[in-house]
């Protein structure tokens, strides 16, 4: 079912998205004298590295509140007008190794801080080759391979080691700074080994003039240092993945002043400009359409496969993509304030904010580091109070130091919410908070609201009786004649429905209103009246009494005569049966609740397969009804769209909001369903169960491997097995360790939509 430009606008104006707007307006906000500040922060590696972020910013004088998105390399900060300035956070970020950047203007900045630096390659590749002799010198010598003389192995050692330090420098100084700061992170512990394999090589070469320390600095360094720069080009991806919605934006457009046309930068764009869009361009902001008629493919933002046709009036979102047509847009909010921004915004926050597995993580990860170092520190005094010798001691601690990964756990979770976040936003489903993917795969009971959820919340023509000598379109065109200049639901419901069987109509000649039950006038000449029972009872006109119990009918009469009857009712939309299905197939409880009469209701869930119904209840009633299932030991989901569903999507363990719905529902929900497809609940509740999935298979792989690396690296099973792990192998290993957290992570982006069931 294709999206309207309609129930788009309706997300857009909702009171969440409209505080975005205020909150981020040129990336600040400023709300009873509190500022929403949003930094680009660069450097971070693991927990960590963003739990001391946090720390540091949050003792600032002034500070509310400060968040890290490790993944998307995103600071949120609210702090005191007046009291601390941006400069002071970037500061208070800078002292602890880190790079920080206000955001200033939106979607332009994001795209020129994603720019990849070719730095790192080129380190990565110059550190490896330097690396390659060294590893034949010593796999060579032992294979009889030809070899330079000693003295000039050890020279190249200690050059070649040295050199690989000194362009990897970056990262050893911020490991020493950070462990001089007293919060040491994973670069502390590779400083630690390297620059110690380093020293214990100058000590080796003057002792007795042995290198190969040099070479495991080198290995240790340069090993890392790939890992780094895989796991950066896998945080790209995972990156562009979730922030690549900013990509449909345009770099300029076609602004139209006094008749001319001129290119101009999107950023210029502001409120009430008038911009052209052509046949394959983008919209640049968003707007009204002031003229013209498109087919607008709004997929890459809703998840929706068939374009949209929006015609003058129909709101658009930046980022849309004209498929066919001409279109002149009125621009209403651009830049920051776009839909579309705040999307992206929306998905950055909900991987800061922090959920169960989160912050087990952040604890884990915030005390991991220390406790590394004294078991380092502790296995180089056990082997050598053993007896074994010095080299064989040191390369224990070595591996011991390296091997270890927090990155892993401090990965496991936010890597996963945030693409978990970022697939759902591209399938049109808008997870406000990270703890919703948690209650989303606990659901087992799901309440759905009816009208404007599962029905599509308006009146349509469900059927036309007409009498033996009357046609259904003469019928529809005197219906239509009486009611085109009328603003009640049903009289447009019925113009719309001649409208669409291309049923020509003029409007009645001196039209004259009952109030409650109908109206008369004149029809080519004839007396003709449109009503209720009551008003066809009163002027004795006769009409069949076939009344359904699920529609409202309108009886019509021409000159005191019956000529039929247009039944009305709220469509199911067509979405709804593969919602109930599929949920279904999931082991989901579904009840229909609403507050219509019991035979609609059960009319409806007759139709949908829904056994579980709740009639004619008011608001206060639909939460009551969710505190039951709840007192029932279920875990319940609300999907509604109405003012009356706001407290029973409060109360819900998860509250999802249809996106066509009011503003007061959308700002109570957890979720909100873009597209108003029911399905794509069931959809949410799928990728709420994936996303935690991921979650769980990563900490316990980040655990299981630090489980078994560091007694591994420690020399532990070398007594009875005789294996170890050498600080060469211990590198790699740490490397691989972060990026299958984050390649198991990445799966997500190819999370599915469900497949439509089909019915008999």
């Amino acid at each position: 079912m294709a999206v309207s430009a309609r129930c788009l606008s309706s997300w857009m104006h909702f009171p969440l998205a409209a505080a975005e707007a205020r909150l981020y307006a040129g990336g600040m906000v400023h709300t009873g004298g509190v500022i929403r500040k949003e930094f680009r922060v660069e450097g971070m590696h693991c927990a960590a590295c963003s739990a001391r972020v946090e720390r540091a910013v949050r003792q600032l004088p002034g500070v509310v509140s400060a968040k890290v998105n490790l993944v998307a390399e995103r600071l949120f900060v609210e702090y005191g007008q007046g009291v601390t300035t941006p400069a002071e956070v970037a500061a208070a970020v800078k002292r602890l190794g880190f790079r920080a950047t206000a955001l200033e203007d939106g979607a332009a900045e994001e795209v020129r801080a994603r720019e990849p630096r070719f730095g790192a390659g080129r380190r990565t590749a110059a550190s490896l080759l330097l690396l390659l002799p060294l590893l034949y010198f010593s796999l060579g010598g032992r294979a009889g391979a030809p070899l330079p003389s000693r003295s000039a192995i050890l020279w190249f050692q200690a050059a070649a080691g040295t050199a690989v330090l000194v362009l990897n420098a970056r990262l050893i100084l911020s490991g020493w700074r950070s462990l001089f700061s007293l919060h040491p992170d994973m670069n502390s512990l590779v400083a630690l080994g390297a620059c110690s394999a380093w020293v214990y090589g100058l000590c080796g070469w003057a002792a007795h003039g042995d290198g190969m320390a040099f070479e495991t600095a080198a290995t240790i360094v340069a090993f890392i240092s790939l890992g780094r720069y895989l796991e950066a080009r896998a945080f790209k991806k995972s990156r562009d993945a979730v922030e690549g919605l900013r990509d449909l934006l345009p770099g300029s457009a076609t602004l139209v002043e006094g008749g001319a046309e001129r290119r101009v930068a999107v950023d210029s764009l502001a409120p009430g400009d008038l911009v052209l869009v052509r046949t394959g361009e983008s919209i640049p902001a968003d707007g009204v359409i002031e003229s013209g008629c498109a087919a607008v493919d709004q997929g890459a933002l809703t998840g929706e496969s068939m374009p949209v046709d929006l015609r003058e009036g129909d709101e658009v979102m930046s980022g849309s993509i004209v498929s066919s047509g001409l279109l002149r847009v009125r621009v209403a909010r651009s830049g920051g304030e776009s839909s579309l921004a705040r999307i992206v915004r929306l998905v950055q926050k909900a991987g800061a904010e922090g959920t169960p597995a989160v912050r087990l993580a952040d604890r884990v990860s915030f005390y991991f580091v220390p406790v590394v170092i004294a078991l380092a520190l502790l296995t180089l005094g056990a082997w050598l109070w053993s007896g074994e010798e010095r080299d064989f001691a040191f390369d224990r601690m070595l591996a011991v130091l390296v091997v270890s990964c927090p990155c892993a756990l401090g990965l496991a979770a936010p890597m996963a919410v945030t693409l978990g976040a970022g697939r759902g936003a591209r399938l049109g489903i808008l997870a406000k908070t990270a703890a919703a993917f948690e209650k989303a795969d606990e659901i087992d009971a799901i309440v759905f609201d009816k009208t404007g959820t599962l029905t599509e919340g308006r009146p349509v023509v469900d059927r036309i009786v007409s009498a033996p000598d009357e046609t259904s379109e003469r019928v529809m065109a005197v219906a239509a004649a009486l009611e085109l200049n009328s603003e009640h639901p049903l009289a447009r419901a019925v113009v719309r429905a001649a409208g669409e069987r291309n049923i020509s109509v003029r409007a009645a000649k001196e039209p004259r209103i009952v109030p409650g039950q109908g109206v008369f006038g004149d029809v080519d000449g004839e007396l003709c009246m449109a009503g209720n029972a009551r008003l066809f009872e009163e002027q004795g006109v006769p009409f069949p009494k076939e009344e359904s119990a699920v529609s409202t009918p309108i009886h019509l009469a021409r000159s005191g005569k019956w000529i039929g009857t247009i039944c009305l009712g709220d469509r199911v939309r067509d979405d709804s049966r593969n919602a109930v299905a599929a949920l279904r197939r999931m082991n989901v409880l579904v009840v229909l609740l609403t507050g219509d009469r019991e035979t609609v209701a059960r009319d409806v869930a007759r139709s949908l397969g829904i056994e579980r119904v709740v009639a004619q209840v008011l608001p206060d009633g639909k939460s009551e009804c969710v505190r039951e299932l709840r007192r029932q030991g279920r875990c319940v989901a609300m999907v509604g769209d109405g003012v009356n569903d706001a407290p029973a999507l409060r109360c819900a363990d998860l509250g999802v909001a249809v996106g066509s719905g009011t503003d007061i529902a959308m700002q109570a929900a957890d979720m909100v369903l873009l597209n108003n497809r029911p399905s794509d609940a069931a959809v949410a509740l799928r990728l709420g169960r994936a996303t935690m999935r991921i979650i769980r298979q990563n900490i316990f792989w980040a655990f299981l491997y630090n489980v078994i690396g560091i007694p591994l690296a420690a020399g532990a099973f070398f007594p009875v097995a005789g294996l170890f792990l050498p600080p060469s192998f211990a590198a790699l290993a740490m490397g691989c360790s972060s990026l299958m957290v984050v390649g198991n992570s990445l799966r997500l982006l190819r999370f599915p939509k469900c497949t439509p069931v089909s019915h008999a």
